[in-house]
């Protein structure tokens, strides 16, 4: 009881009411550093006090960090949560689990408020009679997704006023992306039935596009319109090469998303699988910071609950890979968002659980990648020359360093690699590999000195050299094998 007399924040918790709401915790600056919400303001936010022998690392120093506390009291937990998002949106605080560059997500919207719908990408959600989908993890992953449907539905995605006729089309038109409204090559009324189809590709109801094209192929058939025949018939194929491409799902029904990730540090890979009409229709990736120390199950509450708030739709079952908390409250919530009924679950048997096992595969790969683009990235690239240069004792950074390595099967069909990195980058062209010729038994020590005479025996004294593969020196040369080797 002393230490809360003698601490300002400890004190002011005494006086937090009992209400559900939302906690704001600032550091000695004023700056918000953890956004949280609580069904009990007092108990909660008295916890991080409370049992810190117990707490996590993260936690100790968030506690450690806390100069005042504010917050806001709502009307139940669902109102708290909402804000919750709200504010971890608006202020990004260091100690809350965030979706990385969660600024404005890109969306694909198709405006059904105009004659001509155009479908364009943007960054705004607005009530404006537009249809939207979305979000995606980057415009890279929604451009992805244009490239698959314009070879399909041709559709305008210009924002030119069609009411005046224009006397030649564009190159979108010529290149067979744009049907060409703006010349009248296509009626209002076609147009139209081709956003329709879109919009149930994008739905993944290719099914149900496909028994409407087969009858409207049908039609023009009658009608000796061959050649209109053939565009569709080219449709269809593409829908069809599409599904085939969705077989991963085909025992999995109705609509789902499934969620899964993969953290490494203070980082985390989220991999989302979109199912609808049992076809899996896509999937995107999301980067979450600030997962150092968080359990799997909060760090799958925290997506769940900042993606969904940012979702345009909302599927009638969500399958994640770990449980998640609050779901009670999580999951009343996106019925309401949704208005209709959404459940939560964690597969642990069946074709469920399969899929989830890939996503969370995917999820994996997805981290895999993302740690080497990292690393090749010329500010992590500078960091690892300079330790480099440091821990060697070297006088200055090597700009070019070969590696040597020795391979045989019992002392027989050996052969010595050599791999090259200039200014920390494998030189690919640069890779050599020697057949040992002069080593007749396995001695690694001897045929490391035999590939090495004859990568150095190519320079003269001079460093010249017929190839200039050989002609550049390295600055530092890697050898496996230890002490023995590097006497040879």
């Amino acid at each position: 009881m002393n230490e809360i007399n003698d601490n300002p924040v400890l004190e002011k918790i005494k006086r937090l009411p009992e209400n559900p709401g939302v906690y704001l915790m600032r550091d000695c600056h004023g700056h918000i550093i953890y956004v949280g919400k609580a069904v009990n303001l007092k108990n909660r936010v008295r916890s991080y006090f409370n049992n810190r022998q117990q707490q996590s690392q993260k936690t100790t120093l968030l506690v450690s960090d806390i100069n005042d506390i504010d917050f806001f009291i709502t009307r139940c937990e669902e109102e708290a949560l909402i804000l919750e998002l709200n504010l971890i949106k608006k202020y990004k605080p260091y100690y809350n689990v965030r979706l990385k560059d969660d600024k404005n997500f890109p969306y694909l919207i198709i405006s059904l408020n105009e004659d001509w719908p155009s479908v364009q990408i943007t960054r705004r959600l607005e009530d404006n009679g537009g249809r939207y989908f979305g979000p995606f993890a980057s415009t890279r992953s929604i451009y992805q997704t244009l490239k698959v449907i314009r070879e399909i539905f041709p559709f305008r995605s210009c924002s030119q006023v069609l009411n005046a006729r224009y006397s030649r089309p564009c190159l979108e038109y010529h290149i067979h992306k744009c049907p060409g409204p703006c010349i009248n090559a296509i009626s209002r009324e076609e147009y139209a039935e081709s956003i329709k189809q879109l919009i149930l590709f994008l739905e993944g109801k290719q099914e149900k596009v496909i028994r409407q094209l087969e009858n409207k192929m049908k039609q023009v058939v009658d009608d000796l319109e061959y050649e209109k025949a053939a565009m569709l018939r080219g449709q269809i194929n593409a829908v069809r090469e599409v599904i085939n491409w969705q077989k991963l799902a085909t025992k999995v029904k109705g609509e789902q998303d499934i969620i899964a990730f993969s953290q490494d540090r203070d980082t985390a890979y989220v991999q989302v699988f979109f199912i609808r009409g049992g076809k899996l229709i896509g999937k995107e990736g999301f980067t979450l910071q600030g997962t150092q120390s968080e359990e799997p199950g909060q760090v799958m509450t925290d997506f769940v609950k900042q993606f969904y708030a940012s979702a345009t739709h909302i599927p009638t079952l969500i399958l994640l890979q770990y449980p998640i908390t609050d779901k009670d409250v999580i999951q009343n919530w996106l019925q309401k968002k949704k208005g209709g009924s959404v459940h939560i679950r964690i597969p642990r048997i069946g074709d469920k659980k399969q899929l989830v096992d890939i996503v969370a595969i995917n999820a994996k790969r997805g981290i895999e990648e993302l740690k080497i683009k990292q690393i090749s990235s010329p500010n992590t690239l500078q960091q690892a020359m300079d330790e480099l240069k440091e821990k060697l004792n070297l006088s200055r950074i090597p700009s070019r360093i070969e590696g040597y390595d020795i391979s045989n099967i019992q002392g027989k069909d050996a052969v010595g690699s050599m791999v090259v990195f200039e200014k920390g980058k494998p030189k690919t062209s640069h890779y050599r590999r020697f057949r040992i010729k002069t080593v007749p038994q396995a001695n690694d020590y001897a045929m490391l000195q035999e590939i090495t005479l004859r990568r150095f025996g190519r320079c003269n004294k001079n460093g010249s050299t017929a190839s200039e593969t050989w002609a550049v020196m390295p600055d530092l040369i890697l050898i496996d094998g230890g002490k023995g080797s590097l006497a040879q």
